[in-house]
């Protein structure tokens, strides 16, 4: 499939200009997570990108509008499959900033991932069924992006059906 994007360039003032543009990539593969379906929205699209990465090649990247809105919320989302462990990593950019960074899973945050040193690596359990996983970046006063990267799916077993992992029971 071919995907595009719009560029409006407005500049009100003689100045020169320099654009650089880079290929387009699809949130499953800055993800790495080609299985699964991605729906992003709120206020500003999350976008595939490769300037900002933990894996050295590509990453998701929650973008927002112009002028930034105190209270605006971008997020990404997927449905994943129980009973599983999923991994990921991620961060707030630039760091520091006061984002407001959360992962919920069937609307219940689980993560908060606000003013952020690098990469951090994050996993949680899905227990049998049907789980929504949303990632949202909620705008601060100070522009910022949430970053998220190396997404992964591994089996989970749960030997006693009791709705949590044998692995994390041994915890």
């Amino acid at each position: 499939p071919t995907l595009t994007r719009e560029l409006t360039l407005t500049l009100n003032f003689s100045e020169d200009v320099e654009a650089i543009f880079s290929p387009i990539i699809s949130l499953n593969d800055a993800l790495n997570a080609p299985d699964l379906t991605w729906t992003t929205g709120g206020e500003s699209p999350w976008v595939g990108q490769s300037a900002v990465t933990n894996d050295g090649e590509d990453a998701a990247m929650s973008t927002f509008a112009e002028p930034v809105t105190q209270g605006a919320v971008s997020w990404l989302e997927t449905v994943i499959e129980g009973p599983v462990k999923l991994t990921f990593s991620g961060r707030t950019f630039p760091e520091y900033t006061p984002s407001a960074g959360e992962v919920s899973v069937d609307g219940a945050k689980v993560f908060s991932m606000s003013n952020t040193t690098g990469w951090q690596s994050y996993f949680v359990f899905l227990a049998p069924g049907s789980h929504t996983v949303r990632w949202s970046n909620h705008q601060g006063t100070t522009p910022s992006r949430l970053l998220i990267d190396q997404v992964a799916i591994a089996a989970s077993h749960d030997s006693d059906n009791d709705g949590l992992s044998d692995e994390w029971e041994q915890r």
